[in-house]
């Protein structure tokens, strides 16, 4: 299911959409962004160099190029003063997590640093890295007081026709 199909059916409408944070720019977590045409983008620069360089393909550099509002970082970005998007570096060589601090409510996007709570609570790398130290670094330092929402592990969020709302 595409994210403007996914949120449609949830009463949003792409044009509600004023952010997309991009943890990594594989096609599975990137494509489908020209369906909010309106959103700011916020990627790490070091991932949004490969799309340009073309890493990923013609296709998403193509897509990222159609937007005007783009901020990218270093190290770590906040947004809103809830969302911290971190570089992390494990699976792609920009890749990102991003921490939702809401008091009581603590979440982390893991992009795919992790695909299941195994990892972070076994302490195993990732199948698929560019960095095995970036990737380990991330699982070893993992704040346990964050609840892991992972990309690809659909136990935290039920099925791919719902989504649950953080906060």
């Amino acid at each position: 299911v595409r994210p403007a199909e996914l949120l449609k059916r949830n009463s949003i409408s792409p044009e509600d959409i004023t952010d997309i944070i991009i943890t990594h720019a594989h096609f599975d977590h990137i494509d489908g962004i020209d369906s909010f045409p309106g959103a700011g983008i916020i990627i790490s620069q070091t991932e949004l160099d490969l799309v340009k360089q073309g890493r990923y393909g013609v296709s998403m550099r193509e897509k990222l190029a159609q937007f005007k509002n783009i901020t990218s970082f270093s190290d770590e970005y906040m947004l809103y003063e809830i969302f911290k998007i971190k570089k992390t570096g494990g699976h792609t060589p920009g890749s990102s997590v991003v921490y939702i601090d809401r008091s009581a409510s603590k979440f982390c996007l893991t992009g795919d640093e992790v695909y299941t709570k195994e990892n972070l609570e076994r302490g195993v790398m990732n199948g698929t890295v560019t960095s095995a130290a970036n990737n380990m670094s991330f699982i070893r330092n993992y704040d346990k007081n964050y609840t892991p929402l992972t990309f690809h592990n659909p136990e935290y969020y039920g099925s791919s026709d719902t989504f649950i709302r953080i906060y």
